[in-house]
């Protein structure tokens, strides 16, 4: 994801906040995190804050279905919710930024394309909604317009 933010028009050196002992530098001079919760603290200190205190997906899905850009947290506790929600996701056509923890010590952050995953579209990740084992019980989403 650090790599995917340094290469946008968000790179994480412009950003006002860091994760204070977290990044790494690379040859390229870039600032990198490798962790999915030091992602994202980093979107949270910068962006915002998502948490069940925050907007849920079902608190502002009218403002998306209307054109807002709506950033938001979800939370299921079924595999059934998990694969119900993939189609919600893909409804909305949005691209964003998801950041998923899930059974298992599941963690993944990942870019969304307004279908898919990127990740899995490109074949180098599992779809971890639609996974046969892992249930994600938290998802983050940072939209990108």
């Amino acid at each position: 994801m650090s790599y995917a933010l340094n290469h946008s028009t968000h790179p994480i050196n412009t950003m006002d906040k860091q994760v204070v002992g977290r990044g790494y530098q690379g040859k390229d001079k870039q600032t990198y995190y490798l962790g999915v919760f030091d992602i994202m603290k980093l979107l949270k200190l910068n962006w915002k804050e998502l948490s069940w205190k925050k907007s849920t997906y079902t608190q502002i899905i009218e403002k998306i279905k209307y054109g807002c850009s709506e950033d938001f947290y979800h939370n299921m506790t079924s595999k059934d919710e998990n694969r119900q929600f993939f189609k919600e996701l893909q409804s909305i056509q949005r691209k964003g930024i998801v950041a998923m923890i899930g059974t298992d010590g599941l963690r993944h952050t990942t870019l969304w394309n307004g279908n898919d995953f990127v990740d899995t579209a490109l074949g180098v990740s599992g779809d971890f909604l639609n996974h046969p084992t892992y249930i994600i019980r938290e998802l983050y989403f940072w939209d990108l317009l």
